[in-house]
C-alpha cells in the first residue's frame, strides 16, 4: 500500500506541479494547498497513536465518516463523544 503511496505522489509531483510553479503567486497558493492536504492526512493517520486504544480510535473514525455523508441531511441528536479523549 505504502509503495503504492509514494508511486502515485511522485506521479502527480511529475505531472502536475510544473503548471503550478511557473508564477510565484500561484506557487503560493499551491504550497498552501498541499501542505494543508498534508496535514489533514497526517492528523487523520495518528489518531489510533494519541488514542491508544481501539474502541475510542474506531469511534473517532465513524464520527468522520458519518460526518461527510449527512452535510445536507437534517441535524439529528448529537452522539455521545465523551469515551474520545484526545489529550490525557
Amino acid at each position: 500500500m505504502l509503495q503504492h503511496i509514494c508511486y502515485l505522489t511522485l506521479l502527480i509531483r511529475n505531472n502536475i506541479r510544473h503548471y503550478f510553479v511557473e508564477s510565484p503567486a500561484v506557487k503560493l497558493c499551491y504550497d498552501i494547498v498541499t501542505w494543508m492536504a498534508t496535514q489533514a492526512a497526517i492528523s487523520y493517520t495518528v489518531v489510533p497513536f494519541v488514542l491508544l486504544s481501539v474502541k475510542p480510535s474506531l469511534t473517532f473514525y465513524r464520527i468522520i465518516f458519518q460526518g461527510a455523508g449527512k452535510k445536507n441531511q437534517a441535524k439529528t441528536k448529537p452522539k455521545d463523544t465523551s469515551e474520545i479523549t484526545i489529550c490525557p
